[in-house]
């Protein structure tokens, strides 16, 4: 005997169950209604059966209710649930189900029962949730860097620095004795270190990170740092986006103009801002992507710096030199400062708009308008250093892996 999983069989099920709950609820209700018809019998001398409820007329033990304490059994509203038709052995009927329906309705109406009509209750299926794809894999590498830069306004690069790290992520003990491959193809001057822990020179002579003793796993559930990286220079070629500012004063303030230029159209810039001081408002006449003028703000920063110090003084073994104890001291700065600016805003930068300009005229001197604050994020290295697989230690074996990247730029301003 087959029984089909339908979602029709679903809805008459969800039906029925309504309806015998339903039903259950009001014979409940006609019960405590006799009990209480009863206990009023029993105080005016007259029999429950007598007062018309239920339909039932006469009853035998009517004529002992004044004379003896009346015996009476719990009620249990709960209707036998309908037997479940023997299979005939003929095969699946459909419909068969809801002749039992209605005849367990039917019964339960002659027994005095109220049955609401559910023939328009709208019975649907639950919304199931979106699944959410998560990162499973037991073995995940991060790259990260941060970009800071200190450029003058005539186009000189005070500093120009990139600070780069490879993080590993190992969930699984299984996976925990392997090796990365990670290469670098930049032909700039990076300098590269290893944590003590890995093996350098089997690094920097075959591009894999390993832990220098053999067998050690790597360490389980955090992020552990193999592998940082720095790029230092001075030369403006290196910058990955150039900003020209031109304030030119006139009588009624400064016509102002700014272009920014992608040097290496190779990169790919997202959410790039451009912040330019502006204390009294400006008027914009010509814009590559969006602005907004940001208001005249009156701003109070709170320092506070505590020096710690031995309350009791130190006792001083040894000293080459001279020292001297220096008492614990609280210091507290306020500091008010206007500022305003203007926001130029790039959601994204490649080589189909490597150059742009904005054009305004705002009150002020040419002094007025810097520094200019640049800030922008990327989806692959800077540099050129790139993760070419992971295999298990001591061996060719491919492991499968997951990887990120994010860069920042982090501080990036000309003055």
């Amino acid at each position: 005997f087959t029984e089909m999983d339908s979602h029709d069989e679903k809805v008459y099920q969800a039906v029925r169950q309504t309806q015998e709950r339903e039903a259950k609820e009001e014979m409940k209700r006609k019960a405590k209604e006799l009990q209480r018809q009863k206990a009023e019998a029993l105080r005016s001398g007259k029999s429950a059966y007598n007062s018309g409820l239920g339909g039932i007329g006469s009853s035998p033990y009517q004529q002992q209710t004044t004379h003896t304490p009346e015996m009476t059994m719990p009620i249990d509203p709960t209707p036998p649930p309908p037997s479940r038709p023997k299979p005939s052995g003929r095969g699946l009927k459909l419909g068969k189900k809801g002749a039992d329906v209605d005849s367990f309705v039917d019964n339960i109406i002659k027994d005095g029962g109220v049955v609401k009509d559910t023939s328009k209750i709208a019975v649907s299926e639950p919304n199931r949730p979106v699944p959410v794809v998560a990162n499973t894999s037991p073995i995940h590498l991060r790259q990260e860097e941060k970009i800071i830069a200190a450029i003058h306004r005539e186009g000189d690069v005070e500093n120009f620095e990139v600070r780069g790290f490879l993080y590993l992520h190992i969930t699984n003990e299984e996976f925990s004795n392997i090796q990365v491959g990670f290469t670098n193809n930049d032909r700039r001057q990076i300098q590269i270190q290893c944590h003590p822990n890995i093996d350098k020179q089997t690094f920097f002579e075959q591009g894999l990170v390993g832990m220098k003793q053999a067998g050690r796993p790597f360490p389980l559930n955090t992020d552990v740092g193999i592998v940082k990286w720095r790029l230092q220079s001075c030369d403006s070629l290196d910058l990955p986006i150039v900003i020209n500012c031109w304030p030119n004063e006139t009588g009624r303030g400064c016509d102002v103009n700014i272009e920014y230029e992608l040097q290496d159209t190779s990169l790919e810039l997202y959410n790039v801002i451009i912040q330019i001081p502006c204390s009294g408002g400006s008027n914009v006449t010509q814009c590559d992507g969006s602005y907004s003028n940001l208001p005249q703000l009156l701003s109070l920063s709170l320092s506070l710096s505590l020096t710690p110090c031995y309350s009791g003084g130190s006792n001083v073994t040894q000293c080459d030199g001279s020292y001297s104890n220096l008492p614990q001291l609280l210091s507290l700065s306020l500091s008010l400062s206007p500022h305003g600016c203007l926001e130029w805003s790039l959601p994204h930068v490649d080589k189909s708009n490597s150059t742009g300009t904005l054009e305004f005229t705002a009150p002020g001197d040419a002094e007025s308008f810097f520094p200019v604050n640049v800030s922008f994020s990327m989806s692959r290295p800077y540099c050129d250093l790139s993760i070419t697989g992971v295999v298990a230690a001591g061996s060719d074996r491919a492991v499968s892996y997951s990887s990120d990247c994010t860069v920042l730029a982090e501080q990036y301003a000309i003055e």
